[in-house]
């Protein structure tokens, strides 16, 4: 890594920077370097099948002049701001969430009265900025953001990780973790924090861990047992009564019809310095294997589609493409919309990238042929790539929520989804998902009742096939709650549906 000093404190250089909060400050040569964070406090509350992070971050200014930053957070598939708030004057000052033409027009009023405003907005690849200022000289600038999601389930229970990505030392580092209303105690012995063992607190479990000068480069992860069962929360909100439910349908999702040519689209822009290249490579390669002989066309494209080559797999072997593939150097801007799928004869696309497109037109010319999107980057237009994938009957395969056993599985069978929810007429409103969804690791479904009981069936198949279908009765007396969340799950699966095609 390049390591610039500010002070006397070693930061690495921001080009390095692949997944963490950083406050980033501009130089005179165009680059940014990143101010150092000398404390960290995280705090983990799992409610349901919800979890909310907050992470308390302390900048320290080593200089003698007053600085001005831009805080840039990073947020992975399917996870949410629901909290920001910055320090004026020492104190905490919370932010609120507006509409992006409103919170523009407030911004430029605050600004034309001299006061600085915080403005936390959401830019491409999921990642959220905000311009800080002022940083005092040789004093502190402190940060809290909270960020919510879904948890993934398994069969062994709900799984919720925190990747930490932090190179260089922190002075002070805790967090707190917590899993509300749960009468078995979470499992965090596969966590790098493994001493950190939960205890019973009242009605929850609790795991506490702190250390000075600390280095925050391991995942934190735990496990609530108990994910087979179906969930159902009811919970009333300023007059409106919102459900979620949870399920494990079991299913064998069948084996797709292996293809014979294949079109690997191959994202050679300046952003593929931040993809996991190795892994995307070993995924390619236990899928090769599988398939034993086929063609593949190798597309490399940036800003534009370069000279496409043809490669020929014969018993798995593909190590002339490999070698093309790790020849290729990552470089320029990144236009999704030079590829035109029409161009190209083939029974299935592979298109490697992030999605993150930063240079004229972003849409795909997509066509009927099946669009298989491999991602290994959090820092992604998730959405997007979600979109492409479920529009041609391919599939997402997000490598930062799967293991390489996962995306191997995901990579040779067909999707199995959601396919549609039936109810009694009135019973229930703006139920999501209301469209056709990849089932991975559990399924969860909410909306708002309008009745006291409700019975749902649940359609869950391939393509628009119905495989097997599963009835959930949502009785309000029996499956109310009251811990706040369950608005807030609803908010998310809308805002997951929305966000399968939006504009920035």
């Amino acid at each position: 890594q390049d390591i610039t000093t500010v002070g006397s404190r070693q930061i690495p250089d921001a080009d390095t920077v692949k997944r963490f909060p950083a406050v980033l400050l501009p130089q005179e040569d165009g680059t940014k370097k990143m101010l150092g964070m000398d404390k960290l406090s995280i705090d983990i509350k799992v409610v349901g099948t919800l979890a909310i992070t907050t992470l308390e971050m302390r900048f320290y200014n080593e200089l003698d002049r007053v600085l001005e930053g831009e805080l840039n957070f990073p947020l992975g598939e399917g996870q949410t701001v629901s909290r920001f708030a910055m320090d004026v004057n020492g104190k905490l000052r919370e932010g609120v969430v507006v509409e992006k033409a409103q919170g523009r027009q407030v911004f430029e009023n605050i600004v034309r009265q001299n006061i600085d405003p915080g403005l936390l907005e959401m830019t491409r690849g999921n990642t959220f900025r905000s311009r800080v200022y002022p940083i005092p000289a040789r004093g502190w600038k402190h940060i809290l953001v909270s960020y919510e999601q879904e948890l993934l389930r398994t069969s062994d229970g709900l799984v919720y990780t925190l990747p930490m990505q932090f190179p260089a030392a922190i002075d002070s580092f805790s967090f707190h973790a917590e899993v509300v209303n749960e009468d078995r105690q979470p499992d965090i012995s596969t966590s790098e924090f493994r001493n950190a063992d939960f205890h019973r607190f009242d009605r929850s479990f609790r795991a506490d861990y702190a250390a000075t000068n600390f280095i925050a480069n391991k995942q934190f992860s735990l496990l609530v047992p108990g994910a087979d069962e179906t969930k159902v929360f009811v919970e009333e909100k300023n007059g409106t009564t919102y459900f979620s439910l949870t399920t494990l349908p079991v299913f064998a999702p069948p084996q797709k019809k292996q293809p014979g040519t294949i079109c690997l689209l191959w994202d050679a822009s300046g952003s593929g310095q931040y993809r996991d290249i190795e892994r995307e490579l070993a995924i390619l390669d236990g899928y090769f294997r599988t398939l034993g002989s086929c063609t593949v066309e190798l597309v490399p494209f940036s800003n534009t589609t370069e000279k496409s080559s043809k490669f020929t797999v014969s018993s798995g072997n593909w190590s002339t493409l490999r070698l093309a593939l790790e020849a290729i150097r990552f470089d320029g801007g990144t236009q999704l919309g030079a590829l035109d799928l029409k161009r190209y004869r083939c029974d299935e696309f592979l298109l490697c990238t992030d999605g993150i497109s930063n240079f004229g037109e972003e849409n795909i010319a997509l066509t009927s042929t099946p669009v298989v999107v491999l991602n290994s980057a959090q820092a992604a237009e998730h959405g997007l790539l979600r979109s492409i994938a479920q529009t041609t009957g391919g599939r997402y395969v997000n490598l930062a929520e799967m293991t390489n056993e996962e995306a191997a599985a995901a990579m040779t069978t067909q999707p199995f989804s959601f396919i549609s929810a039936e109810f009694s007429d009135g019973g229930v409103a703006e139920v999501y998902p209301s469209i056709p969804t990849p089932v991975h690791n559990g399924f969860a479904l909410a909306g708002k009742l309008l009745t006291n009981t409700v019975t749902l069936t649940l359609n869950f198949g391939v393509g628009n096939h119905i495989l097997s279908s599963q009835t959930v009765v949502i009785d309000k007396a029996r499956h109310t709650v009251t811990t706040g969340v369950t608005p807030r799950i609803w908010a998310q699966k809308k805002l997951a549906e929305l966000d399968m095609r939006y504009e920035i």
